[in-house]
């Protein structure tokens, strides 16, 4: 690898827990088990200050550690960036963010993440070689190899060593729960949200330091079960990208995952017991639409699509493109403003007012515009309201849709019996 200063690798699979811009992988052949968690704990520096980042309060750090951030890097084989680039993204993603991460990744990849994340808290789990190690998608690579002939695109740059990460995620956020929670000295503060993040949402260099900020995510579950009527611990977050076309509002469960550009599944999560449930979902539709129905289930957007559908009473989200929003303008390209790649506008969704303006000012620095613009007022990103996702899909689909009959037993095992 020419930019990463790395031992060298019999396989490549580097993942991104934090994954990215398309994941940012490689893909794999198998490497050895590794079965037993090898954590790597790098104390918090609650003093440090960042000239950049304006102000961040001792006791605004201290509740940071409410909310844990999980993410991933395994290499792989196929991959759409450079080593040179993954190793960039994940400079920004761990070198500024303040708030722990529990990071999964292979052993001989762990010193580069303790490098970047200096004395930032960080929990680097070493446990697993690579993605098929993973328990969740642990005997699945024959599986999955003979799924990739069914993806019509994207064959290149995406094989069974990223689909498996993929699959793997709500199981990763789980599992650093658990993890970090044993970790805790009795009577400490424990986890009180936590959040997957793919390391690619930061592929443009922004960088965060208060963030998420614990405020803004009370705020943002507060406004979720007021919306929707459920207990924040029941409600699961992440982002949208447009709504589902309205012939969707027919799919029916047995018609395996929706493939649309609706969900968004760089970041999501929410309280332990929510994000417990998400997985056990989502593995249990997994292996069914998988083993029952031979579907492509390698792209977790459309699990998420899927999900959404079925279960939209637990699920809250923030759509940048809301045409119907409060805080929303006329122009439809930047409808809440300039606030970067609006895939990625929980970024300042989740920041702190004194963080917003900073991003503010870092989105405007970066509008390309014609000559004939520079006099012409650039609206400054603007904070948007949540969203219940059955009132989204009611609002689409129309007053009287109801979401399609979840029948799937989720205490049945639907992956086949080994011969």
């Amino acid at each position: 690898m020419n930019g990463l200063t790395m031992p060298p690798l019999r396989t490549r699979s580097l993942l991104l827990v934090l994954l990215s811009v398309g994941l940012l992988y490689y893909s794999s052949d198998r490497l050895p088990l590794s079965s037993n968690f090898r954590g790597l704990k790098i104390a918090p520096d609650s003093h440090r200050h960042h000239d950049d980042a304006g102000s961040i309060s001792t006791a605004a750090v201290a509740r940071a550690g409410e909310v844990l951030l999980v993410s991933a890097f395994f290499p792989l084989n196929e991959s759409r960036h450079s080593d040179r680039e993954y190793e960039k993204f994940l400079g920004t993603f761990l070198g500024s963010i303040q708030s722990p991460i529990h990071f999964f990744t292979p052993p001989e990849i762990a010193p580069l993440v303790r490098r970047k994340r200096g004395s930032l808290p960080i929990t680097i789990n070493s446990s697993y070689a690579d993605p098929f190690d993973v328990p969740p998608v642990q005997g699945l690579y024959h599986y999955y190899d003979k799924m990739r002939r069914w993806q019509n695109k994207d064959r290149e740059t995406e094989g069974p060593g990223l689909y498996a990460l993929r699959t793997a995620k709500p199981w990763f956020l789980t599992e650093a729960v658990k993890n970090y929670e044993r970790e805790l000295a009795s009577g400490s503060q424990s986890i009180r949200y936590a959040f997957w993040v793919d390391v690619g949402s930061f592929y443009d260099g922004l960088k965060v330091r208060g963030w998420p900020n614990v405020e803004r995510v009370e705020s943002a579950f507060r406004e979720g079960a007021e919306t929707t009527g459920r207990s924040e611990g029941e409600l699961i977050f992440f982002p949208m990208n447009d709504v589902p076309n309205p012939t969707m509002q027919w799919w029916k469960e047995d018609m395996g995952p929706l493939s649309r550009n609706f969900a968004q599944t760089s970041f999501f999560g929410g309280t332990p017991n929510a994000i417990e449930w998400w997985k056990r979902v989502y593995l249990k539709y997994h292996d069914y639409w998988l083993f029952n129905r031979e579907a492509f289930v390698g792209q977790d957007e459309t699990m998420f699509n899927s999900l959404s559908l079925l279960f939209p009473g637990r699920i809250i989200t923030v759509w940048p493109r809301d045409p119907h929003a409060p805080a929303a303008l006329g122009d439809k390209a930047d409808p809440l403003g300039v606030c970067g790649n609006l895939r990625w506008y929980f970024r300042y969704f989740f920041a702190s007012r004194t963080e917003r303006r900073r991003l503010g000012a870092f989105f405007k620095s970066r509008v390309w515009r014609m000559p004939w613009q520079i006099f012409s007022p650039v609206e400054e990103c603007r904070l948007t309201r949540v969203l219940g996702m059955e009132d989204v899909l009611r609002r689409n689909f129309g007053a009287k849709w109801d979401p399609p009959k979840a029948e799937l037993d989720l205490n049945a095992d639907y992956r086949p019996k080994p011969q």
